[in-house]
């Protein structure tokens, strides 16, 4: 229940976002959620990798991917604004 209402917030925060003219994509939390369950599910099930669990690995995995994904945004909101001072200069 808690997880529906949460997309359905994020979904209105991406329609909000579009009135306004910006685009974004805020559901990859899920993915994040995922990626941090099956880690937990099946880190009691792998050996150490280089002495340290799979737990350890996935949440390395995840805050680098987060870090990627804010490099991301920030590179197509300067994008978009070189457009805009394009179109008016």
């Amino acid at each position: 229940c808690l997880n529906s209402v949460a997309v359905l917030f994020l979904l209105e925060v991406d329609a909000a976002l579009l009135v306004h003219g910006v685009p974004e994509r805020t559901r990859g939390w899920l993915e994040r959620i995922g990626t941090l369950c099956i880690g937990l599910v099946a880190t009691p099930f792998c050996p150490p990798i280089f002495g340290y669990d799979l737990m350890f690995w996935v949440l390395w995995f995840v805050a680098v991917m987060t870090q990627v994904t804010a490099l991301q945004r920030f590179a197509r909101r300067l994008a978009q604004l070189r457009d805009l001072d394009d179109d008016a200069g």
